[in-house]
């Protein structure tokens, strides 16, 4: 299993980076953002921040390593789809794409991955979701730095949780993924919560189906997306009923074809599409006023 701790440099990413880096690469065609020095002055942060806006961005799969262009960095097709569409971040789908990603990437984000997909407790301190992720990784032999893991968890709960403060003179302290309400805290406890609904698109839920079915194939056990350790439970925090809610919404829309038989609930693709697909649509849609 590859894996990566503390890329992030000890930052989450907050509010204003990525439409940072939109600004350059997507409207101003600076391929070479990344290299040497150069994203300093024109992101106007040190460079440990230049480094960790890399890795975010990287890591949510809005940035690729291109040789053709002065051998820097472009935004990648998903990247340039949600710049075209939604250059702030406004838009509370495009945040759900951005956890999706990330929660999915065991290779470059291993402590979410573990975190949002095999560490079950709904409510945990500090301390308790560090051990239990180290337990997890003792389990699997995985090699790491326990100041690293450290540093992940800590990061990784502020960026779900962190809320500006009256009067704080950092602007932009908080993290966009805090808007999904995944995480929540009171005291020293953390708690894992359902998100508010009407933020949470059936269209996410469908790319995040698409991304657990794989390539090559046009079907899913509806079991397996609620019970796996990659599940929409997991990387929603919902349950069957709610899953299965959103399951008849993209059926009525003809996306899906859900067919329930004797210990055998299967879904079915309507058509073949990929996570790439169903962010133009829900964009088209959104266009069009349907959304």
């Amino acid at each position: 299993m590859k894996t990566r701790f503390k890329g992030h440099e000890t930052f989450y990413f907050r509010d204003g980076w990525m439409t940072k880096v939109f600004t350059e690469i997507h409207s101003n065609n600076n391929y070479t953002l990344f290299t040497g020095n150069n994203g300093i002055p024109r992101l106007g942060v040190g460079s440990n921040m230049v480094k960790s806006i890399k890795y975010w961005m990287t890591t949510c799969n809005l940035l690729k390593y291109v040789r053709h262009k002065q051998q820097g960095y472009d935004l990648s097709d998903l990247g340039k789809v949600i710049a075209g569409n939604d250059f702030y971040l406004e838009d509370m789908f495009s945040l759900w794409i951005l956890h999706i990603n990330l929660v999915l990437n065991k290779e470059n984000a291993t402590t979410w991955y573990i975190f949002f997909n095999l560490f079950q407790a709904e409510n945990f301190t500090v301390e308790e979701a560090f051990q239990s992720i180290r337990n997890i990784l003792n389990q699997r032999d995985v090699k790491y730095a326990p100041k690293s893991v450290e540093s992940d968890v800590n990061v990784l709960l502020n960026m779900y949780t962190r809320k500006n403060v009256k009067n704080e003179p950092e602007e932009n302290f908080t993290c966009p993924l805090s808007r999904l309400n995944l995480i929540k805290v009171s005291g020293d406890q953390y708690y894992k919560t359902t998100p508010n609904l009407n933020s949470l698109s059936e269209f996410a839920i469908f790319y995040a189906i698409i991304c657990l079915m794989g390539e090559n194939t046009n079907h899913i056990s509806i079991t397996n997306l609620e019970n796996d350790d990659e599940s929409l439970t997991h990387i929603f925090n919902i349950n069957r009923v709610i899953i299965n809610d959103y399951l008849e919404k993209l059926a009525i829309q003809g996306y899906i074809r859900v067919e329930r038989t004797a210990g055998l609930d299967m879904l079915y693709l309507q058509r073949k599409m990929s996570p790439l697909d169903i962010v133009k649509e829900y964009y088209l849609r959104r266009k069009q006023n349907e959304i």
